[in-house]
């Protein structure tokens, strides 16, 4: 009987510790992006196409309904295979969150992708093999400044914005309100200028 209760109590701490390394996407948190196109209900991550877009993902497990800190995990960006975009050299588009759950991310990629599940941020342990990730976010669409690909915001995107200018295009819309400005322009307009070596 004791070696049952025993046994029984050692089952739960495994389990306890499992669910514990596993990212409850509901209490994970991807800043900036997870702020852009609520009301859309689709998310515009804003990449950059420079060295200086900056992403903060926060993985948490739900033990018992609270929120609780994965130190260690795994996170990952990716882009689906047929977007067209330019990496820079210097992006870290994957790491490994802090004793806080918290992962710093330099996601410098440029381009403009659109048509369903275009990024997406997954998390959890890649020391098994295949590794067990579990997606905490995926986005329709993902939007530069850099909108020909090419890692510099320049001339040539600032006349494609302009073109854009008053519809509603995905490319040219980075505050995810359903058109194109004075926001936009706002946000091109700090972007102008930044390039970076394609990887």
């Amino acid at each position: 009987m004791k070696r049952a209760i025993l046994a029984l109590a050692v089952l739960a701490l495994f389990a306890g510790g499992a669910l514990a390394s596993v990212p409850d996407p509901a209490m994970c948190n991807v800043q900036p992006w997870d702020g852009f196109a609520e009301s859309l209900g689709r998310g515009i991550p804003k990449t950059g196409g420079n060295a200086n877009a900056a992403l903060t993902v926060t993985v948490n497990a739900n033990i018992g309904g609270v929120p609780t800190p994965i130190p260690g995990a795994y996170v990952e960006v990716g882009f689906r295979e047929d977007c067209d975009m330019c990496v820079c050299v210097g992006a870290a588009i994957s790491g490994y969150t802090n004793a806080s759950g918290v992962a710093s991310l330099n996601v410098g990629v440029g381009g403009c992708c659109t048509g369903g599940a275009s990024v997406f941020v997954q998390a959890g342990d890649d020391s098994v093999i295949p590794p067990a990730l579990t997606v905490i976010r995926a986005y329709d669409s993902f939007c530069s400044p850099d909108s020909d690909d090419n890692c510099q915001v320049s001339l040539g995107d600032f006349t494609a914005f302009g073109g854009g200018f008053g519809g509603s295009s995905y490319c040219f819309d980075y505050n995810g309100d359903g058109s194109v400005g004075l926001g936009d322009f706002t946000y091109f307009g700090q972007a102008f200028g930044n390039s970076c070596v394609p990887s």
